[in-house]
């Protein structure tokens, strides 16, 4: 492949042209411009003075620079990528590290909750049990103070009508026909016989 570079073809097309009117002066026949320099152009490689040494060996250092740039600039791209994905890498490892610390710092909380819960329904179900037991307390007592009220109101009326009732004044009544009355009405009485 050959390169020749703007500047070269220029100055290749000038020699044509001075050559071309020398021609023409010396034949009497006239050559467009622009064919001559077409002509000239596509007979590069068969024009007797051109050395394409010449031409390589200019462009040669030009090839190799913009080789080595593109090389180095391929190179800092894929540098410049393998730095990016270990970092993108990085913050991803650091996110899901600190996301498992997390998870795991829910779970401890989680699990803490759950022996509270549990202490809090065990403690919940003692209360009850208390508060059934006080239930029951409290209605025995309520049966105990009906009961008192109505063997204090029986014992107001018996009480009432003996204080009440007329004594027969002439018959004397013994201790112990009072003593059997008071066991009738249900209470106990302990005394001696009159001397």
């Amino acid at each position: 492949m050959l390169l020749i570079t703007g500047g070269s073809a220029v100055r290749f097309c000038a020699a044509r042209a001075h050559r071309r009117r020398r021609f023409e002066a010396a034949s009497g026949q006239t050559v467009p411009l622009a064919a001559s320099c077409f002509f000239s152009l596509s007979l590069i490689p068969f024009y007797p003075t051109f050395q394409p040494t010449h031409v390589m060996s200019v462009t040669r250092p030009k090839l190799l620079t913009w080789a080595l740039i593109g090389l180095a600039v391929v190179i800092v791209f894929f540098a410049l990528r393998y730095g990016y994905n270990q970092v993108i890498e990085w913050r991803s490892d650091n996110h899901l590290r600190q996301a498992e610390l997390e998870l795991q710092a829910a779970q401890r909380r989680e699990a803490e909750a759950g022996r509270r819960l549990a202490e809090l329904e065990t403690l919940l179900r003692t209360t009850l049990a208390d508060v059934e037991q006080s239930r029951a307390r409290v209605a025995a007592s309520e049966q105990a103070l009906a009961q008192t009220r109505n063997v204090t109101f029986t014992l107001k009326q018996a009480y009432d009508q003996t204080r009440i009732a007329p004594i027969d004044s002439r018959a004397p009544i013994s201790v112990a026909d009072a003593c059997a009355k008071l066991r009738q009405l249900g209470y106990d009485c302990d005394a001696k016989p009159d001397l």
